[in-house]
């Protein structure tokens, strides 16, 4: 369970507005409602101007969340590294997600990868049956002014629905609170409560460049100093997705080592070695999308990395890198990375139970489109490793070593033929039938 504050949407590009930012803004307003100078309100945090307004006149609080809302472009917020990393493990299956934050940041991050992520604000949403996944916010969302937190009283502690919807995913598990500090982007936060309500189901860690004295307090300065991740939230995020990567290569090496001694298997310990050792190397969010994005969106929320399919698929490249007997070339960054070697391009699509016909135009689509947007740089062939798909793989104009079928893709513009694609069964490739 991540707890997201402020950290992830304060830096670069997003740079979402620091809680007096928002006061700030407001204050004119607040003293247009009370009737004063805002002079009069100088100093006053936005917890404190929202109270002032309670408690002159509580039917005006709802024209000042509406007016706190357009503080900052809180709907269309650039997602920044650390939106894109979260989005990234909610679509993995790897997280819960609980932010204090008004933006839409980790739901454009989603969008941007093709994953649905909607967020829920209240207790009606909370037991609605969806298909997208969800981030908890739990003091509201700028798209809809009413749920906005703004007073103490309404930031004291989670909502009940919050605390009964996630303690119970929380069993031997561990809550990681994420550029949350004493004050957080708006409003600040009861610490002490948080702490409380979930030590009791889980281990608690906080990743932030300093501890606050908030956190001693409610931890002890014993549990606060182990508890304390000192990093700032873009290195936690980087760091929990390299944890991932070099988890799921792990065990798709354990798998390899207890393959029969074949020359099969021999090629793809050689080939998963080197491809292990230019992932490695290569940017962790890089190295998830690739892996990932030919993933159907219906998989969202599941395990595919740290899953079977997944695992054999990359042990299936890894066989198609023996083969080639070639180092490992990864190129590119983050949506636009490449794993090749200095043969030909890899790619992994994955549509679980669908004809093999099916997922051949769906793997041609989105290479064609890789291609048009100059992601792979050069011409030479793709072999696209398919797990899971029902149906023959066609032998016809494949290579000899490999039981695929085969495709070419055209460039309309120049009217020729230009990349040979083959698609490959993961379930063979493990199973040492390429070669039958």
């Amino acid at each position: 369970m991540l707890y997201l504050g402020a950290g992830i949407s304060m830096a670069e590009p997003s740079c979402g507005p620091s809680g007096g930012q928002v006061a700030e803004f407001v204050r004119p307003a607040a003293a247009q409602m009370l009737g004063m100078d805002p002079g009069a309100l100088a100093g006053l945090t936005l917890e404190e101007l929202a109270q002032r307004v309670v408690d002159q006149d509580a039917d005006r609080l709802q024209e000042l969340r509406v007016r706190a809302s357009e503080a900052a472009d809180f709907r269309g917020l650039t997602p920044g590294f650390g939106h894109e990393a979260a989005a990234l493990l909610l679509r993995e299956g790897a997280v819960k997600l609980i932010t204090v934050n008004w933006d839409c940041g980790i739901e454009g991050a989603g969008a941007g990868m093709g994953v649905v992520i909607e967020h829920v604000v209240h207790h009606q949403e909370s037991t609605q049956s969806t298909d997208a996944l969800i981030v908890y916010k739990v003091h509201g969302c700028a798209t809809q002014p009413p749920t906005l937190a703004m007073t103490k009283d309404e930031v004291d502690k989670p909502p009940e629905w919050v605390v009964a919807r996630t303690q119970g995913a929380l069993a031997d598990s561990v809550v990681v609170f994420v550029g949350l500090g004493t004050v957080g982007l708006y409003v600040s936060e009861p610490i002490e409560s948080l702490v409380e309500i979930w030590s009791k189901e889980a281990s608690v860690l906080v990743a932030d460049p300093n501890l606050s004295p908030a956190w001693e307090e409610a931890l002890g300065a014993d549990k606060a100093a182990e508890s304390h991740v000192k990093c700032n939230a873009d290195c936690f995020f980087d760091d929990l997705l390299r944890a991932l990567v070099l988890d799921a290569l792990t065990l798709g090496d354990q798998e390899i080592q207890g393959l029969p001694e074949e020359d099969w298997a021999t090629a793809m310990r050689v080939g998963f070695a080197e491809l292990r050792k230019g992932l490695e190397a290569a940017c962790a969010d890089g190295v998830i999308r690739w892996w990932r994005d030919g993933v159907t969106p219906s998989e969202s929320g599941k395990a595919f990395i740290g899953g079977q399919n997944g695992r054999w698929s990359m042990m299936a490249v890894g066989l198609l890198v023996g083969e080639d007997g070639v180092e490992v070339e990864v190129g590119g960054a983050r949506g636009r990375q490449t794993v090749a070697s200095e043969k030909r391009f890899f790619e992994i699509v994955s549509r679980p139970g669908r004809p093999i016909s099916e997922v051949e135009r769906e793997g041609r689509h989105r290479i064609r489109r890789r291609y048009d947007e100059g992601v792979y740089g050069q011409k030479k062939p793709v072999s696209v490793v398919v797990p899971g798909a029902i149906g023959r793989f066609p032998a016809s104009g494949a290579h000899a070593d490999i039981s695929a079928g085969e495709a070419e893709m055209t460039d309309i513009a120049e009217g020729v033929d230009v990349i040979p694609i083959h698609f490959v069964s993961a379930e063979e490739a493990v199973q040492g039938r390429l070669g039958v």
